[in-house]
């Protein structure tokens, strides 16, 4: 069985990950901020990592990146509901993607869309070390 972290400050948003990625056969494991997430990934890694972008204490471009530093073999979705902090500001689904996300999705979540995002990256190679 497949595990996915859910990191999202959003409980309401953990459980409807929950919820769908349960249904579809996978194991989830859930964390409320960056730090938890992280912590949770050393201990227990995980197939796929699915982060918030804006989150209080570490946010999601943290998270992508430490994954990164530790070499981190594991495939990243990043998710926002603001791609842009502001007009003309920077793109944060561009960033996450030059940082080493696979995959980005813009909130709200198209359910469908998610799915076939992770399973076309579950089924593809795991990342080199």
């Amino acid at each position: 069985m497949k595990k996915i972290l859910v990191i999202d400050d959003d409980e309401l948003s953990r459980a409807l990950y929950r919820t769908v990625l349960e249904q579809r056969g996978y194991a989830v494991n859930e964390a409320e901020s960056g730090e938890k997430g992280l912590d949770l990934y050393r201990e227990q890694g995980a197939d796929l990592v699915i982060t918030d972008i804006f989150m209080e204490d570490k946010d999601g471009l943290e998270v992508i990146e430490e994954l990164r530093e530790m070499n981190a073999p594991t495939k990243i979705i990043a998710i926002t509901g603001a791609s842009t902090g502001r007009p003309g500001g920077p793109d944060y689904l561009d960033m996450a993607l030059k940082m080493g996300a696979e995959a980005v999705l813009p909130k709200p979540i198209e359910w469908k869309e998610m799915v076939t995002t992770i399973e076309s990256l579950l089924a593809a190679p795991p990342i080199a070390c």
